[in-house]
């Protein structure tokens, strides 16, 4: 008996309000909707990121290594003023450019739809 009472006061409230409940479900509509659209930015940004990092991959050219070993070199004492001999060749070798591979999960910042769950 008690359900059916609360049930008919709650619709006879939502009947005489019905610009407030309209308003109410358009906010939570929109509410809904931006948190979609904020998870597809974040994903959308996530794969940008990930593109162009590629592309720079792409075109920075790898280094060649052409004698096989890179930690071999050899000295000739009859040279002081720190010049190289003739016949003294050292390979250049060059750092990576970043310190490490980023993971795409944190490029892009923000929240995401997959952290909050």
């Amino acid at each position: 008996m008690n359900f059916k009472y609360f049930m008919e006061s709650v619709l006879t409230w939502m009947l005489n309000n019905k610009t407030i409940v309209f308003l109410s479900l358009l906010s939570f509509c929109l509410f809904v909707s931006v948190l979609a659209l904020a998870g597809q930015k974040n994903r959308l940004v996530a794969k940008l990121d990930q593109c162009e990092k590629e592309k720079n991959d792409m075109a920075t050219p790898k280094p060649t290594d052409t004698t096989g070993d890179e930690t071999s070199t050899t000295t000739d004492s009859s040279t002081t003023d720190g010049g190289t001999a003739p016949g003294n060749t050292t390979p250049e070798t060059n750092p990576p450019a970043s310190g490490g591979e980023e993971k795409p999960e944190e490029v892009g910042g923000g929240l995401r739809l997959a952290d909050a769950a």
